[in-house]
């Protein structure tokens, strides 16, 4: 790949994936609402809340619609421009650049003092614009084992995780190999924060449970009720 492609794709991609929808959709719907402050962890004693913008965000503060819209905006937003840049660019990879930069981007937004979201619906838009099908059979795959195993990190990474060996098999390209796996280090550092703080409550006595941990956001209770449905958990 030419170094000047390379650069206008990682600028261009940051730059979009830059913008925050969550911020935008809360301006828009409810101007007074903290577009940037999730709440606090079920059985967290210490009043501990989360900071980002995000679908998961709106969704909590402003009800379901709102929280869809805006995963799907921010799924777009990396999708569109990465299919732009596969179709003028086909002969080399540059999209794979420019789709990794988004998620950058929309995690660690430029124009909001770094502070976004923690990257599922920008990786789900990079990973569409590889492997559609990859990305459906994988996150149910992820759905499914999260739910009988009953771990809230693998219901909702799981889908990134298994992306890993599916393009792997499908394509045997070490540059989608590597693209999944940027994007997986990359959400890892993303979500690391709710990670430590969620594992440090399971150490409470007054620990949150898998069904209080689904049910903080809108997402999550969707997800419980479409397992129960499906008679992968009680």
């Amino acid at each position: 790949m030419e170094v000047q492609m390379v650069l206008a794709a990682i600028i261009v991609g940051y730059l979009i994936g830059s913008i925050s929808f969550a911020r935008i959709v809360a301006r828009f719907v409810s101007p007074a609402t903290d577009a940037t402050e999730l709440g606090m962890i079920p059985g967290d004693q210490d009043g501990t809340t989360m900071q980002l913008a995000s679908a998961t965000t709106i969704g909590t503060k402003l009800g379901s619609r709102y929280g869809m819209l805006v995963a799907l905006l921010d799924t777009l937003k990396v999708l569109i421009p990465s299919l732009i840049c596969k179709a003028l660019i086909p002969e080399q990879p540059v999209y794979l650049v420019l789709a990794t930069a988004a998620m950058i981007g929309h995690i660690w937004p430029v124009f909001f003092g770094f502070k976004g979201g923690r990257g599922i619906s920008a990786a789900v838009g990079g990973m569409l614009a590889v492997d559609p099908l990859g990305v459906l059979l994988m996150w149910l795959l992820g759905f499914a084992v999260g739910f009988m195993v009953r771990s809230v990190f693998v219901v909702f990474m799981g889908g990134v995780w298994f992306f890993i060996p599916w393009v792997w098999f499908r394509w045997h390209e070490p540059i989608y190999l590597a693209f999944a796996i940027v994007v997986n280090v990359i959400f890892i550092i993303a979500v690391l924060p709710e990670a430590l703080l969620i594992r440090k409550q399971k150490g409470q006595e007054t620990a949150a449970s898998f069904d209080e941990l689904m049910e903080f956001t809108p997402m999550g209770k969707g997800l419980l009720k479409m397992a129960r449905r499906m008679h992968l958990y009680k």
